[in-house]
């Protein structure tokens, strides 16, 4: 019970940094401009941060950052270097290497396992349903065998 009512005070010590991030994802922010905007100094706001999130700030902000990505990979046919350049990222290189890392495939690939024709492997979460097994014993992933 403690533990939740630490997190939760930490939580509230952040609140202005978790409004601030979503219009803001893309901008670089370092962990003195985040602990100014909390009222924090920056040894303060990084305990808060890795209470809440147990991450480090770059560690959270690259994952964020990837999601929205991920998200404009989707939905868009943009440059994959000018959504890397949006989300924050110095080049599309080091984008490519932390994508790659967290989601375990290039931007590329990502793309193209998205997108509506399907390239190599169809829809994501149709390739992940195929994986899942079904309730009906006969069968696996929808199909029988």
């Amino acid at each position: 019970v403690e533990t939740i009512r630490g997190q939760k005070r930490a939580l509230d010590r952040l609140h202005n940094f978790f409004e601030f991030l979503p219009t803001h994802v893309g901008d670089t922010i370092q962990v003195s401009d985040a602990a100014r905007l909390c009222g924090l100094s920056d040894f303060d706001f990084m305990y808060f941060f890795r209470q809440v999130t147990g991450q480090s700030l770059k560690g959270y902000l690259n994952q964020r950052r990837v999601e929205c990505a991920q998200a404009a990979l989707s939905s868009t046919n943009r440059p994959i270097s000018d959504i890397a350049l949006e989300m924050g990222f110095c080049d599309q290189s080091y984008f490519g290497a932390v994508f790659r890392r967290l989601v375990g495939m290039t931007p590329a690939a990502y793309r193209r396992c998205v997108s509506p024709p399907a390239g190599n492997c169809g829809n994501i979460h149709d390739f992940r349903r195929l994986r899942e097994p079904v309730q009906d014993s006969g069968t696996y992933g929808g199909r029988r065998f």
